[in-house]
C-alpha cells in the first residue's frame, strides 16, 4: 500500500495532562511549588547556606534569603528558637543552683564565629541570627531530619511561613517536640545499661506518648474550632 493511502492512526481522544505542581500550603498567595519551598526547607534544616539552596532550586537570591528569614521567624515563634537573653537567664538560673559554671567565654566565642561569615545580616534580622546561633552552637539536640520535620509541623500546625500565626494552634507541633523529647530521652536512658531502669523508662514515656495523643487531638480540635468561629465573625 502507497504510503500517501495508509489509514491515519486513531486517537484515544484521551490527552495526558500533567498535573501543576501543589502550591498554597507552605506559602500562603505563592506561585513556587510546594516542592521547592520543602528543598528549601531542607537545605536550612540541615544547615546549607543559602548558596546551596539557590543552585538546588533554582530560585533567586532574594526569595530564598526571604524563605530563611520566614523559617527563622516561625522557629522563633514556636519556641525551637529563643533570644539570647532568655538562654543567658536560664544559665544564670542554672549557677545560681549550684551546677557547674557555664563557659561564657567560648559560647560568645562559637557565636561570633557562626555569625561572623553569615550574609545579609541588618540591624532588623540580627536577633533572628542570633537566635538561631543560640540553637546551632549550644541548644540543638536533633538530628537535622528532625528539624526538617518540626519546621514542616510548625507549618502544618500555625499557618504558611508568610502569615501571622494562628495564636492558638500550635498543639500539633508541640506534640511533635514532646514525641522527639522523649524519645531522646530513652536513648539516653538506654546508654546507661541498666536494664531495670531502661525497662522503666521505656514503659513511662509510653505511657506518656498514649496519654498525650488524645488530649492534644483535643486541644488542636479546640484550637479549629476557636479559629473557624473567628474568621466567620
Amino acid at each position: 500500500m502507497s504510503p500517501d493511502l495508509k489509514k491515519p492512526k486513531r486517537s484515544s481522544g484521551l490527552r495526558q495532562v500533567k498535573k501543576p505542581a501543589r502550591k498554597g500550603r507552605l506559602l500562603a498567595s505563592s506561585k513556587l511549588s510546594d516542592a521547592k519551598i520543602r528543598e528549601v526547607i531542607r537545605c536550612y534544616a540541615f544547615a546549607r547556606s543559602p548558596a546551596e539552596a539557590i543552585a538546588r532550586t533554582g530560585l533567586s537570591h532574594v526569595t530564598v534569603y526571604r524563605l530563611y528569614g520566614h523559617i527563622r521567624r516561625r522557629l522563633l515563634y514556636v519556641g525551637l528558637y529563643r533570644a539570647k537573653t532568655a538562654f543567658i537567664d536560664d544559665m544564670n538560673d542554672w549557677e545560681e543552683e549550684g551546677r557547674p559554671h557555664f563557659d561564657w567565654e567560648d559560647f560568645e566565642k562559637a557565636l561570633r564565629l557562626w555569625l561572623g561569615n553569615r550574609r545579609g545580616i541588618d540591624a532588623k534580622n540580627r536577633d533572628l541570627y542570633v537566635s538561631e546561633a543560640v540553637f546551632r552552637v549550644q541548644e540543638n539536640r536533633y538530628e537535622p531530619l528532625q528539624i526538617y520535620n518540626l519546621i514542616l509541623q510548625a507549618i502544618k500546625s500555625v499557618g504558611p511561613l508568610n502569615r501571622e500565626p494562628e495564636p492558638t494552634a500550635a498543639a500539633l507541633y508541640y506534640r511533635e517536640v514532646l514525641r522527639l523529647n522523649m524519645q531522646i530521652f530513652l536513648s539516653v536512658a538506654r546508654t546507661l545499661g541498666d536494664p531495670v531502669f531502661n525497662a522503666f523508662a521505656e514503659s513511662k514515656t509510653d505511657t506518656m506518648i498514649s496519654r498525650m495523643d488524645p488530649s492534644f487531638s483535643e486541644a488542636a480540635a479546640f484550637d479549629r474550632r476557636v479559629i473557624s468561629k473567628a474568621r466567620k465573625t
